[in-house]
C-alpha cells in the first residue's frame, strides 16, 4: 500500500466554526444522548466556548474504548464517518503538541473533497504534555 492509497477513517463533529476528527476505530458506539446521560464533554474541548453557549441540532454520545479504558462524551451532533487519505494529514511536531492549548491535539487534515474544512485530529486517551517548568531559569556560575 503506498501513500497515496492509504486512508484513516475518523469521527467528525463540529464545535462551533471548528472540526473535530477522532481516529474511528477508538469509537465502539454513537448514539443520541438523552436526559439520562451524563453531561460529559471532551475535557480537551473545554475551552472552546461554542460547547457551552451554541446550541447543537442533536447532542450524541460517543463511547469510546482504549485497551480497558472507556469513555462516554457527549458532543454536539451530527456526527459523520469521513475516510481520509493519509498524504493528507499532517502529524503535529512535539514542540505544537507540546505548546498546543488542546490536548490531545495530534495532527491536522486538509480534506480534498466535501466541507473544505481543516479537521483537526485528536487522540482522546492521550493526556495533555507535561506543563513547562514554573522554576525561575538557573543563574549562571561566576568566577570569583
Amino acid at each position: 500500500m503506498n501513500d497515496r492509497t492509504a486512508t484513516l477513517d475518523v469521527v467528525v463533529f463540529s464545535v462551533g466554526a471548528c472540526r473535530i476528527g477522532i481516529e474511528a476505530a477508538r469509537v465502539r458506539a454513537c448514539r443520541f444522548a438523552t436526559p439520562l446521560d451524563a453531561e460529559t464533554t471532551i475535557p480537551m474541548l473545554e475551552s472552546f466556548p461554542e460547547l457551552h453557549h451554541s446550541p447543537a441540532p442533536a447532542w450524541m454520545v460517543l463511547e469510546l474504548v482504549h485497551a480497558d479504558l472507556a469513555l462516554q462524551w457527549r458532543i454536539p451532533g451530527p456526527v459523520a464517518l469521513q475516510t481520509l487519505p493519509a498524504h493528507l494529514i499532517h502529524p503535529l511536531p512535539p514542540l505544537l503538541i507540546a505548546r498546543s492549548r488542546l490536548p490531545g491535539l495530534r495532527a491536522l487534515a486538509f480534506p480534498e473533497s466535501g466541507p473544505a474544512r481543516m479537521v483537526l485530529l485528536i487522540e482522546p486517551f492521550r493526556r495533555a504534555a507535561p506543563a513547562a517548568s514554573t522554576a525561575p531559569p538557573l543563574e549562571p556560575e561566576r568566577n570569583q
